[in-house]
């Protein structure tokens, strides 16, 4: 097969536009890779991996459609494409926590609509464990996870400290912690988290758990 103009560029000029066309300054969206990558079994070979090693990636988990295309994409691209990524944002959308809130603050609120909403609120955050297990059993070339995940939770970011969570509304308190929650957990495991959630001193605990987190941010951010 006769090689193309574009095959004849130097590969310096070849790579420089593969980064100009690649790079998704949003984000990339996972399982949606570029039309350019499906041209030519030679495009895929000299640009799949700078794909991934100059994006942040991103997905929505919305709780009324949980599924596993997290947890099946980091299977599928694990290895050197995993490792490359830049970040992985995490997107999570949990109505019934906003809704619960809402029951809560109304006086006439009918009792069952008011547990149907914790009840959604559990199983969701247990079916997040599962991904967040997924996650932890994921490689990043040596990167400590906190450095490459980042989650959100109701448009919450994990990165708030538990002081400023605690100046917040009520409504608000229980985004960010809902988000720290899963960043603590990907972290730090399950039972460490939940010894701390349950201590005497859970606030100073908590806090000490995350600064150390966001320490090991900071310092991959600067390497």
């Amino acid at each position: 097969m006769e090689t193309s103009f574009f095959g004849h560029l130097p590969g310096e000029l070849r790579n420089a536009v593969y980064e100009y066309v690649l790079y998704e300054p949003d984000g990339a969206e996972i399982w949606t890779e570029p039309g350019l990558l499906q041209t030519s079994s030679m495009i895929r070979a000299e640009a799949e991996l700078m794909y991934y090693a100059i994006n942040r990636f991103k997905t929505t988990i919305d709780e009324d459609h949980m599924n596993h295309d997290l947890c099946q994409w980091l299977k599928r691209k694990s290895g050197q494409r995993i490792n490359l990524i830049r970040g992985l944002d995490i997107h999570v959308e949990m109505p019934s926590l906003r809704e619960a809130h809402d029951l809560a603050n109304t006086t006439d609120q009918p009792e069952d609509e008011a547990e149907d909403c914790d009840d959604t609120s559990n199983l969701s955050f247990y079916q997040l464990t599962h991904i967040v297990e997924s996650i932890q059993a994921t490689t990043f070339k040596g990167r400590p996870v906190e450095s490459v995940v980042r989650w959100s939770l109701n448009g919450a970011s994990d990165a708030d400290t538990f002081e400023s969570i605690n100046g917040m509304s009520v409504a608000d308190q229980d985004r960010y912690r809902g988000a720290k929650f899963l960043l603590l957990y990907m972290v730090h495991g399950a039972d460490k988290t939940l010894d701390a959630l349950h201590a005497e001193d859970s606030e100073p605990v908590l806090n000490e758990l995350d600064l150390a987190i966001q320490r090991n941010r900071a310092g991959a951010f600067l390497k």
